[in-house]
């Protein structure tokens, strides 16, 4: 089992946006909420979210709808609208684990 400590915070700065543990630990989230989404559609066949996820998605540039959620080489705007994606995919995932608990 891999120990490496993933930072989800930063103390802020310009040093923010070249932080390579952060994006590593971005990713690795970004990771725990594909492998729950595709756990979940196991059994729920109609359960979807409404934003794609890759977690190799390496498109800086935001075209064809895909925004990496790295802050390394990406731009404010890109890295901010992909966190919303990725915040509106969890905020559904929740709302699904709500109604699971709330139908028993």
């Amino acid at each position: 089992m891999d120990e490496e400590e993933l930072p989800l915070y930063c103390s802020g700065g310009l040093r923010f946006f070249w932080d390579n543990k952060f994006d590593h630990a971005m990713v690795a989230f970004l990771d725990c909420v594909q492998q729950f989404k595709e756990e979940v559609e196991k059994g729920d066949t109609g359960f979807c979210l409404p934003y794609r996820m890759d977690v190799e998605i390496e498109d800086m540039g935001g075209s064809g709808g895909s925004y990496s959620i790295k802050t390394q080489f990406n731009s404010e705007e890109q890295w901010t609208k992909a966190l919303k994606f990725m915040l509106t995919n969890l905020k559904w995932g929740l709302a699904w684990v709500s109604s699971q608990f709330y139908n028993r």
